[in-house]
């Protein structure tokens, strides 16, 4: 893996490879693996845990937490590489780059109240799914011919 800023403004320069950060990135990820494995136990004989286990029996609650670890896996490329696409191809600078995101947080921030208010009035979140699956196209960006 090579990266560096030349390369985001789409100079060439000599690049060097970045087995450190794999390395570290590996370490971190293994170490997450391990305290989640120690987790499982500890929580288990608990009297009163963080995170009841028993949670995970209910499907809903599952499908629930997998739908928002791939929202946020997909969410999250989008804090990075917008704010760079203002500065660097569109020429703003940090702070308007960062001002430019405000709509799209803000966005966020009012969908998530509105679809928890809409699931919890409801009681189930079927009605919610719907409302979400039709307003995904009105979002997508036009294409370019």
């Amino acid at each position: 893996m090579y990266t560096d800023r030349s390369q985001l403004q789409g100079q060439h320069h000599r690049r060097t490879p970045l087995v450190r950060a794999d390395l570290a990135v590996a370490g971190c990820l293994l170490g997450g693996l391990v305290l989640l494995a120690l987790l499982v136990p500890v929580e288990r004989q608990a009297a009163v845990p963080i995170l009841p286990l028993r949670l995970f029996q209910n499907r809903s609650y599952s499908a629930l937490l997998s739908a928002g670890f791939f929202f946020q896996v997909a969410a999250l490329p989008v804090g990075i590489f917008l704010p760079l696409h203002f500065q660097y191809v569109l020429g703003h600078s940090a702070t308007v780059s960062g001002l430019l995101l405000m709509p799209l947080l803000a966005g966020m921030t009012v969908g998530n109240r509105l679809t928890a208010t809409a699931v919890l009035s409801a009681g189930h979140a079927r009605p919610a799914q719907l409302i979400s699956v039709g307003l995904l196209p009105p979002a997508q960006p036009a294409s370019s011919p």
